[in-house]
């Protein structure tokens, strides 16, 4: 599942059109790709956020985003 979610960006690019990026940290058990489809579609279904970018990281291995 999904352990964390940070580095969170939301901006319109016209009053109907949102974009959204993040990173997300997942378990070690998860599937990458699973994750971010139900991510995706979440915020497809929710928010009507059709272009995302999204970051997926496995637990423990990035202990320091740099940037982020």
């Amino acid at each position: 599942g999904i352990k964390s979610v940070h580095d969170v960006h939301s901006w319109a690019v016209s009053t109907d059109q949102f974009n959204f990026s993040c990173h997300v940290e997942i378990t070690k058990e998860s599937e990458p790709c699973t994750i971010l489809n139900l991510v995706t579609k979440m915020l497809t279904q929710e928010f009507n956020i059709i272009h995302t970018t999204i970051q997926v990281e496995h637990e423990n291995k990035f202990t320091d985003c740099g940037s982020c």
